[in-house]
């Protein structure tokens, strides 16, 4: 599969746009089949199988979403020393340059490792993408925690006070449940209020991590701030 670049703001914004469109329209229908559940009773197979399709939107559009950021970020060609080191972590895993250093001990096997390290941040060749499993920039691992999701926002250089206190909320609701059936369980003792309110947390997270991804965009927030002697002519 060919390289795939997002070259300007505008671009990156048409991509998250229309990923969040159809994945809040799924995600708003499947709640108001939850939210019709009568009280007491177990849930329907497709009222279980909603809850799956929320948290396969929510997982997908982060997913999609960083993805989408990290390729714009590579696509503006500029030598990784001049990002933030969460896109050098992007680049140097692709390349599986850290499995060799963290099995061994050999002092040459760092050298070589910083022999790579001091290559790439001078490089403007942009990474790999595949859009199949392992061959992303950025994995949510089937299973976004909280926790996971903080890391990805860290990843990206995204502060993430605006986001958590929701997401750990996502994470004793929407996850458990989620956990619950795909592990087999019954999983229908929901507590509908509860879920409502999730529902109402995800979609919220999801237009803020869509503007906080844009709005970063636009600061160049991505580029590491450098004293004077090291500015350059590449940015």
């Amino acid at each position: 599969m060919s390289k795939k670049q997002i070259k300007t703001v505008d671009e990156l914004i048409d991509k998250l746009d229309n990923e969040l469109a159809w994945r809040k329209k799924e995600i708003i229908q499947a709640n108001l089949l939850i939210s019709s559940n009568v009280e007491n009773t177990p849930l329907s197979f497709t009222q279980k199988s909603s809850i799956l399709i929320i948290y396969a939107n929510w997982e997908g559009f982060i997913n999609k979403a960083a993805n989408y950021y990290a390729m714009f970020v590579f696509s503006q060609n500029i030598p990784l020393i001049f990002l933030k080191t969460g896109f050098l972590e992007i680049k140097l895993q692709q390349k599986r340059y850290f499995d060799d250093l963290m099995i061994s001990k050999k002092q040459v096997v760092r050298k070589r490792f910083l022999d790579n390290l001091n290559k790439e941040l001078y490089s403007k060749d942009i990474p790999r993408f595949e859009d199949t499993l392992g061959k992303i920039y950025i994995s949510t691992d089937s299973n976004l925690s909280s926790k996971l999701f903080e890391n990805i926002l860290e990843l990206l250089g995204i502060d993430s006070s605006r986001f958590l206190t929701r997401a750990n909320f996502i994470d004793s609701v929407l996850l458990s449940y989620r956990n619950s059936l795909a592990h087999g369980e019954r999983g229908y003792e929901i507590v509908l209020e509860d879920f409502d309110e999730v529902a109402h947390y995800i979609l919220k997270l999801m237009d803020t991590f869509k503007d906080s991804l844009i709005d970063s965009s636009i600061r160049k927030d991505y580029i590491r701030k450098l004293d004077k002697s090291h500015e350059t002519n590449f940015i």
